[in-house]
């Protein structure tokens, strides 16, 4: 019942890393208006989340295979939902940029955290069905993501879409404190 205590949340926080990736891109149309952005501008925000990404995806392995897995996740995952909400709160073009870089390098901890954590803490004979959740949630995310995105991004705004996901997943902080596998190693 753990391990799948523990999978449920991995899946979950994939679900939320890819909504938080992808929502940009619904909020681009009324950013663009009301940030003054060029189609330019809004190219480079919106590949500005890989370049972190990438270049950080080797140091995070290193933090993942020198330290506990488990709480390398959750301080990748408190500062990427404290960047999705401080988002919501940007006037310029810069500190939009600001945010998502610093969301692509707190996201690059999570796929060298999930391997780590599912490769010691979950038999053989299912981390195929695990590695398959977590993907599942790579996918799910972005699907309902955008279309739940548009919908509150048309009602409310923007920056209240930002603001709230970033919040609301902080949330997933307190069950993985209770629940996270203690040791890197079984």
């Amino acid at each position: 019942a753990a391990q799948w205590r523990v999978l449920a949340l991995l899946a979950l926080s994939v679900w939320i890393n890819y909504v938080d990736r992808a929502n940009l891109s619904v909020a681009a149309p009324q950013l663009r208006s009301e940030l003054g952005l060029t189609a330019v501008d809004l190219g480079v925000v919106l590949s500005a989340f890989f370049w972190t990404y990438a270049v950080f995806q080797p140091f995070a392995g290193w933090i993942v295979d020198r330290f506990n897995a488990s709480w390398a996740l959750a301080i990748g995952y408190f500062l990427w939902s404290g960047a999705t909400a401080a988002t919501g709160m940007v006037a310029t073009l810069h500190g939009l940029l600001a945010f998502r870089l610093i969301l692509g390098a707190s996201e690059s901890i999570a796929y060298p955290a999930y391997s780590k954590i599912l490769a010691n803490h979950f038999p053989g004979e299912r981390l195929a069905l695990a590695n398959a959740l977590i993907d599942a949630g790579s996918k799910l995310g972005p699907a309902a993501g955008t279309l739940i995105g548009g919908l509150l991004v048309a009602r409310l705004g923007w920056r209240v879409f930002f603001a709230a996901l970033g919040l609301v997943s902080l949330v997933w902080l307190f069950p993985w404190a209770a629940w996270a596998p203690r040791a890197s190693t079984p």
